[in-house]
């Protein structure tokens, strides 16, 4: 049957976007459901990959580490605009709660968080998200 050629060409033209946009920084720390996120380390291999230390601050049974999550950083293509705000091509896109077992992993052991940072390195990218694999540490 074979895939529809306009199909193929308007991948192409967005795979050849993705490859020539200035990609911006990935955020050193920021802020989510009230727990703290600190980059760790972040490198580039077959996809842009970062790990993130996650630090629980200011809840009533104690503050402290509460783990590690690694994210596959993927990039927007063009400007976009929402709710009047501007981001600009080649900002990081961070997997949102429900993309978390596609594009995120939380880890509570650096060990294993390590693993799947080095191993979403060297995978080949693929067309889509990654598949889950769920892991009970």
């Amino acid at each position: 049957m074979g895939i529809d050629k306009r199909v193929m060409r308007g991948y192409n033209e967005v795979m050849s976007d993705v490859k020539t946009i200035k990609k911006l920084e990935v955020p050193k720390e920021f802020r989510k459901e009230g727990m703290l996120r600190r980059l760790i380390k972040f490198e580039s291999g077959n996809r842009d990959v970062a790990m993130y230390e996650v630090i629980r601050e200011n809840w009533q049974y104690g503050s402290g580490h509460r783990g590690y999550e690694v994210m596959i950083i993927r990039y927007t293509t063009k400007d976009t605009e929402y709710y009047g705000n501007v981001t600009p091509a080649g900002s990081p896109i961070l997997p949102s709660n429900e993309q978390f077992g596609q594009y995120g992993w939380h880890y509570t052991r650096f060990e294993s968080a390590d693993k799947t940072f080095k191993e979403l390195l060297v995978e080949p990218v693929r067309k889509g998200p990654r598949k889950s694999s769920v892991i009970f540490i």
